[in-house]
């Protein structure tokens, strides 16, 4: 058993790598993970997939626009409403491996607080993945996901903190099949 460390960054997340090296894990590295790719409002969010349930959620934003609390990671928030997703590959499955999962989230002045989910999937059709799709869609299995992470754990509008979640890998899938990570608002 190993133990990797995944740091999500944003008021819905953003991703960025620390810890030992493991076979697999970020292989590939991890696509545009402080969403700086894209610095427009309301674009696709460049090296990940969004997935909308049928509204317009693909949002990458500034926090110049006033709105959004200052971070260390980056000028862009990725964001997320009810029912959107952002997800993507970080390496493939490997039984039993843990993983700590370190997400800021911060309170925007202008939005409720849905809260996120964070979770690992295994599995499924790689070339089925893509925009307007998720993990369940391309024959995933979720494999574990995190309690609700809300941004009541941050003290008051326009600020951040970072918050923790332990997730698994789990048995009974086959080494090598892809390891995917979902962000999905609550």
């Amino acid at each position: 058993m190993f133990k990797k460390s995944i740091y999500l960054i944003s008021f819905v997340l953003v991703l960025a790598t620390g810890g030992v090296a493991q076979a697999g894990l970020n292989d590939p590295p991890l696509l545009n993970e402080s969403f700086e790719e894209e610095t427009s409002y309301g674009q696709p969010t460049p090296g990940w997939y969004d997935y909308d349930a049928g509204r317009d959620e693909y949002w990458a934003f500034q926090e110049t626009r006033g709105e959004d609390p200052k971070t260390t990671y980056g000028d862009v928030w990725g964001a997320l409403r009810p029912g959107g997703i952002h997800w993507q590959k970080i390496g493939t499955w490997d039984a039993g491996a843990t993983y700590q999962i370190d997400v800021l989230l911060g309170n925007r002045t202008t939005w409720a607080n849905w809260g996120i989910y964070v979770s690992l999937w295994g599995g499924g059709n790689e070339a089925l993945a893509s925009d307007d799709t998720y993990p369940e869609a391309i024959g995933a299995t979720r494999l574990s996901e995190s309690d609700i992470l809300i941004t009541d754990e941050v003290e008051s509008i326009m600020e951040t903190k970072e918050v923790s979640t332990i997730l698994s890998t789990g048995i009974g899938l086959t080494p090598g099949d892809p390891l995917w990570i979902q962000i999905e608002s609550g």
